[in-house]
């Protein structure tokens, strides 16, 4: 199936109607390109020269990142790409995503939502210590913790609800 602009933009759509945390929507959709772009970006893991083609669809100028979705990526259950905007490379699978809302949270732009929180694990049972900060914040936290309790685990990650 050839890729038009006017269909990613609806699979963009689709993929926003599964987001239900307001915040994280209304910053995903601040990032939006009016008009999803085509281009081709290098495939560093075949033979030389290999593109695919790609489809912007969000951009962050402040990091140098931008959303992409490919057909091509690292294989079909994993279509949403975070990539630098300014190197046409596919990047590592690390940063291929399932869905737009894991691509996104994934990225920088993401640790500045107050939607982070810091988990201790005890056995099975993870308990939220700190909620509704920033990433980096959340971290700082963590490490001091661990700094205070070197046996514990500690982690870091979202609340969407």
């Amino acid at each position: 199936m050839k890729r038009t602009a006017e269909n990613i933009k609806q699979l963009v759509q689709q993929e926003l109607l599964m987001i239900t945390n307001p915040t994280v929507k209304n910053e995903l959709v601040s990032l939006l390109v009016p008009k999803p772009i085509a281009h081709t970006r290098d495939w560093d893991y075949g033979v030389a020269d290999d593109t695919y083609e790609c489809w912007t669809i969000a951009m962050d100028e402040k990091t140098d990142t931008s959303i992409v979705y490919s057909d091509f990526g690292f294989g079909p259950k994993t279509p949403w790409g975070l990539v630098p905007t300014n190197k046409l490379w596919i990047g590592a699978d690390s940063g291929w995503f399932g869905n737009l809302m894991q691509c996104y949270l994934d990225s920088f732009s993401a640790g500045e939502l107050p939607i982070w929180v810091v988990e201790k694990e005890v056995g099975a049972i993870r308990t939220v210590l700190t909620q509704n900060t920033k990433m980096d914040i959340a971290f700082n936290q963590r490490d001091t913790l661990m700094k205070e309790d070197s046996k514990g685990r500690y982690y870091v990650t979202y609340m969407l609800e």
